[in-house]
């Protein structure tokens, strides 16, 4: 019995490692074209890899390629950019300053008349004053001390037309002339003495404190002083009382007792001034100019306001 069991018992361990053997020769042949298939599969992901850095390479020399043409087109743009702006203007190609400004004009002036004792003899004598009376004729008679007549007003002077050139010399200073006839406001010739001087005559120097002389950009403005020849008269009217203890003129005999004359107030003929302007430029070559003085009048003593206004042509 013990035989028999043991035989059994070693046939089922051969069947057993045979069965064994067999397993594992199947899984190994069943192995083998997983091997062979899982190969392949293997490789592919590296050629795609490839693939992938190839088709990089090649957008990146296309993109270097297209920033190359891009640059070489950016200067052909700006030139044409340029080329299609209008030039700047060169400091050369800047408008020239005018060399003068000629200028055709009216001025006003203003005077004022103060005294005492102005229709006596020695005042009319000494030419500071001319008295009219009523028909024309000037005064000639003899007033009661104190009672020659008394002045004391603010009268309008002479109107003149005048014409000028002013030159700039550069910079913030400019200089100019003036000529000028009253055509209007002069006193009448006293009987024996000097006809009025219509005639005005005057030099010029002006500082613009608001830039460069008589610039066209922007109203200017300036003081300036200036000097010359004029006679300005102006009249206030009086009341003369006369001194009947005194026998009249033989050519006044009908001198009243009481009367009002016109007191013609005379000074110059030369003068000092200093006043300020301005400059309204309408155009490069055009413009209205104005101008204030207040000026002193000698030898024979006064003051006067004269207020200008004139057209100035750029030449």
């Amino acid at each position: 019995m013990s035989l028999r069991r043991l035989a059994f018992v070693c046939g089922c361990a051969v069947l057993s490692c045979a069965y064994s053997g067999l397993v594992c020769a199947q899984e190994a042949a069943e192995a083998a074209p997983r091997s062979e298939k899982s190969g392949p599969s293997k490789k592919k992901p590296k050629v795609a890899e490839e693939k992938v850095v190839l088709e990089e390479d090649d957008a990146e020399s296309d993109s270097q390629v297209v920033l190359e043409e891009e640059q070489e087109a950016k200067p052909k743009q700006e030139n044409e950019s340029e080329e299609a702006l209008p030039p700047e203007p060169r400091s050369g190609d800047e408008k020239e300053p005018r060399a003068a400004w000629l200028q055709l004009g009216l001025v006003q002036d203003f005077t004022v008349v103060s005294g005492t004792e102005v229709c006596s003899p020695e005042s009319q004598i000494e030419g500071r004053f001319t008295c009219i009376r009523e028909s024309g004729s000037q005064y000639h008679g003899t007033p009661l001390p104190g009672e020659a007549g008394k002045a004391s007003s603010f009268a309008v002077g002479p109107t003149r037309v005048t014409l000028a050139a002013a030159f700039p010399l550069g910079g913030s200073f400019s200089a100019g002339l003036r000529v000028g006839y009253a055509f209007l406001g002069h006193g009448p010739t006293p009987d024996g003495g000097k006809k009025y001087l219509p005639l005005l005559a005057e030099a010029q120097g002006h500082y613009w404190f608001t830039g460069k002389a008589f610039s066209t950009d922007a109203i200017g403005a300036f003081v300036m002083l200036s000097g010359g020849i004029a006679q300005v008269d102006g009249k206030a009217t009086v009341t003369v009382r006369e001194n009947t203890a005194i026998p009249p003129p033989v050519n006044q005999l009908d001198n009243p007792p009481v009367q009002r004359l016109d007191a013609w107030h005379k000074s110059g003929s030369g003068f000092a001034s200093a006043g300020i302007g301005a400059f309204l430029p309408v155009s490069d070559r055009f413009g209205v100019l104005a101008d204030l003085r207040a000026s002193v009048l000698f030898p024979t003593p006064g003051f006067a306001l004269g207020v200008g206004v004139s057209a100035a042509l750029g030449l």
